[in-house]
């Protein structure tokens, strides 16, 4: 039986999110990027949520705590999600 985290009653796989230090342990799991675990690509939306979440400011006033050197893997992930939704605009600067 495979590992997931449920949100609202749906089942997201570890691949949803761009923080997975346990992959065993789905509670230490952040930053989801798929609206649905179906879907085919991250949504915007919640891109955008991660996007935020790894600025200064963080995410309605909440920055996600990661280790310093899980960090560039984490943004590097988000970035290239940001990139496949947004191809040729400028990446946000918390996550340039």
């Amino acid at each position: 039986m495979a590992v997931t985290q449920t949100i609202n009653s749906v089942a997201f796989p570890a691949k949803c999110f761009a923080y997975v230090p346990d992959p065993n342990m789905p509670s230490t799991w952040k930053l989801r990027m798929y609206k649905n675990p179906d879907d085919p690509k991250p949504d915007a939306g919640f891109i955008g949520g991660c996007v935020a979440a790894l600025g200064p400011s963080g995410f309605r006033g909440s920055k996600v705590q990661i280790p310093a050197a899980d960090k560039p893997a984490v943004i590097a992930k988000v970035r290239a999600a940001w990139k496949q939704l947004h191809p040729g605009e400028t990446v946000p600067g918390s996550i340039a």
